[in-house]
């Protein structure tokens, strides 16, 4: 995402990145129901800015809580792109990402595969996308290239 928004950025379109763990990241961690709420405020705040192009990053858990997402995000059009990689390179990433010592991370590498497996399932993704072995410049772009004109490069 950070790519992708790096890309639109240096090209001058107006847009928002919005990472939906980030703004649910609390102890005891929000219900889903005020992570969709969290959502649609921080889509209203950005609309009133003259925000109209999203990012939104999530990792949904199932195709009720893609359905929600997408409800709470309240756009004309969407456009649900789903990453995969292997289950080592996930593991391997989660890892390298999360601090070391992390009380959730045996239990967050336990469920990446699975979550990986299950989002193959989800209806409403319009594109997937392989980041095994590419770079994620390589996969904005790839994902620029399937989506609407205002947002691809020339």
């Amino acid at each position: 995402m950070k790519a992708l928004h790096d890309a639109l950025a240096d090209e001058g379109v107006v847009h928002a990145a919005v990472e939906v763990e980030a703004l649910s990241w609390r102890h005891p961690p929000l219900t889903g129901e005020q992570e969709l709420r969290q959502v649609e405020t921080i889509r209203e705040a950005y609309e009133q800015t003259g925000v109209e192009l999203f990012l939104w990053g999530a990792t949904a858990t199932s195709q009720d809580h893609l359905d929600s997402l997408l409800a709470a995000i309240a756009a004309d059009e969407h456009f649900v792109v789903r990453l995969e990689a292997d289950p080592a390179t996930l593991r391997a990433r989660i890892v390298d990402r999360e601090p070391a010592g992390w009380s959730g991370l045996d239990r967050l590498v336990a469920v990446s595969e699975e979550l990986a497996l299950q989002s193959e399932t989800f209806d409403r993704v319009d594109l997937a996308v392989s980041t095994q072995g590419t770079s994620p410049s390589a996969v904005a772009e790839r994902i620029r290239a399937a989506l609407p004109k205002r947002v691809r490069s020339n």
